[in-house]
């Protein structure tokens, strides 16, 4: 996976181990997101937005790319909050 990431798209940072993200052996954190907001990844690259309170504030699918309008919005939105 590692290998693929690194040439297929670039990618220069350290990446974590595969996790479940859906069913019975997802991880505590998408089991959360999916406890919270009904909502669980579809494919990869999926986002959850945490907000300054720790709550969720926003989740965005594959198809939103990190510089995307409506994902930058939700994050100046919490970065503009105050706790």
């Amino acid at each position: 996976m590692k290998a693929f990431c690194e040439t297929r798209f670039d990618v220069d940072f350290p990446l974590t181990a595969i996790s479940h993200v859906r069913g019975a052996l997802a991880a505590p954190f998408y089991a959360w997101v999916k406890a919270e907001q009904q909502w669980q990844p579809k494919w990869n690259f999926n986002k959850v937005l945490i907000g300054r309170d720790g709550r969720i504030a926003g989740t965005f699918g594959s198809g939103d790319e990190p510089d995307s309008p409506a994902l930058s919005r939700a994050i100046e939105t919490e970065l503009a909050r105050t706790v």
